[in-house]
């Protein structure tokens, strides 16, 4: 007899079924959104940090071309007619920085500056501005962290 009234309450009941309640998908989803929080910020100062290597690295390309244009013509006039290096388009570049020469009228000397643009000056957080390389080498700004 006990066997059967056993068995009558397993018929009356519903069998569990396994599966996520709605209380630990909203923890998840909190501690994931936490993360995230946390995360992103880091993750943009990362690119921004990779935006500007690549843009030092165009100014070194900038200032080989030059170097190159001063040993066949003893003057620096007309090196920034020729054709730049390809550096300014790779990885969308000119969404970020835009390169210009500053050659005075002696040919003697010359500046190349790479300028942020909105885009990177929001996500820059050193603030390093305007990069400048010089026919001397002389970089700026002079801090190591921006360079």
């Amino acid at each position: 007899m006990q066997c059967e009234h056993r068995q009558a309450r397993r018929v009356g009941r519903r069998p569990r079924v396994a599966g996520v309640t709605l209380v630990e998908l909203m923890v998840t989803t909190g501690i994931v959104a936490i993360l995230a929080a946390i995360a992103y910020p880091s993750y943009q100062r990362y690119v921004s940090r990779t935006h500007r290597n690549s843009a030092a690295a165009c100014l070194a390309q900038y200032s080989q071309l030059m170097e190159r244009h001063y040993t066949s013509n003893l003057s620096y006039l007309g090196g920034d007619a020729l054709s730049p290096p390809g550096c300014r388009l790779e990885n969308n570049m000119n969404r970020y920085y835009t390169f210009a020469f500053t050659i005075p009228a002696d040919g003697r000397t010359y500046t190349v500056r790479a300028d942020p643009s909105t885009v990177q000056q929001a996500t820059d957080a050193l603030q390093c501005g305007t990069l400048t390389l010089n026919q001397s080498g002389a970089r700026t700004p002079t801090n190591n962290a921006c360079w």
